[in-house]
């Protein structure tokens, strides 16, 4: 429990007839870069509103940082930053400015110059927020979340809209908050591919509902490259490769084999079934990505519900 940061346990939340989540469950550990996986409407962002306090849920439990209850809640997230929707700064001050005045809203405890350099603004000088790039108003937005010296961060969206050079400065910062400040970080996002970059764990969002939770490790192993095998005899086939190389993973799917172990030799398969005179008319890597895991996660899931 002392390496837990966040645990949720049924949390609930309706808006009038709509339940926007219906059964959320999200365990986080500390060090973790934990990405909430979820197409838009799937609740990330009402999930990271209760995280933060912006609003309650219905019903479950959530442990925070230790603590539970209001009053500990309150305590936690004194602990937490947040970036919860499009941070509002005075857009004729710089960046140097708006912070100081945020930093005396809380204390005035941070160095705000060592705040600048950590997110990557520390040379943009007397440049007026309006005048920055919609990837520089996040770095900004990044570094008032971290005026605390947090150790919980909540992202909510960072990297939406910004420009591929945008993305990699927020992700580069949100990697070196990670490992060089040990913050615990959750990051939610629907562009899959940026999560799987930085991520170390993740959640699966549909419809109000986490559908799984894993490692960056299980995924891997989960998307291991597959080899599709398209043959004239698949049933023969299937035997001589369970017989010859003691494949368990290995299944037919509408005429063809799939392959889905690790293969370093696959030059080795394919002179196996031609040297036994088998026709082979296809031997291919079929790559699975963290989209297409998440879309098929989601597509069975559809399948689950619809046969209930």
């Amino acid at each position: 429990m002392e390496d837990m940061v966040l645990q949720l346990k049924g949390i609930k939340k309706r808006y009038g007839a709509q339940q926007v989540l219906k059964q959320v469950d999200v365990t986080i550990n500390k060090g973790e870069i934990y990405g909430l996986v979820g197409k838009n409407g799937a609740g990330k962002t009402t999930l990271m509103r209760i995280l933060t306090g912006l609003t309650k849920q219905q019903a479950g439990s959530m442990w925070l940082l230790g603590e539970d209850g209001k009053n500990g809640y309150d305590a936690a997230r004194k602990r937490m930053g947040s970036i919860i929707e499009t941070p509002s700064f005075y857009p004729f001050f710089d960046g140097k400015t708006n912070l100081e005045y945020y930093n005396q809203q809380l204390g005035g405890k941070a160095n705000v110059d060592e705040v600048l350099d950590l997110v990557g603004l520390g040379k943009s000088g007397k440049k007026k927020f309006k005048n920055y790039s919609l990837g520089m108003k996040q770095r900004l937005g990044i570094g008032l979340a971290i005026l605390n010296d947090p150790e919980f961060l909540v992202l909510d969206e960072p990297i939406n809209g910004l420009d591929p050079m945008g993305i990699v400065e927020v992700r580069n910062l949100i990697r070196k908050l990670n490992q060089e400040r040990n913050i615990t970080i959750i990051i939610s996002s629907h562009i899959l591919g940026e999560l799987e970059s930085i991520a170390t764990n993740y959640g699966f969002l549909d419809k109000g509902v986490i559908l799984e939770e894993l490692s960056k490790e299980e995924l891997e192993h989960k998307c291991r490259p597959n080899w599709k095998i398209r043959v004239n005899q698949p049933d023969n086939v299937l035997a001589l490769l369970q017989e010859t190389y003691g494949f368990s993973q290995i299944e037919m799917e509408e005429g063809s084999l799939i392959l889905k172990e690790s293969l370093p030799n696959p030059e080795h398969v394919t002179r196996e079934i031609v040297e036994k005179g088998y026709d082979l008319y296809e031997f291919s890597m079929i790559n699975k990505s963290l989209e297409s895991y998440y879309l098929d996660l989601i597509e069975n899931h559809k399948s689950g519900r619809e046969k209930v």
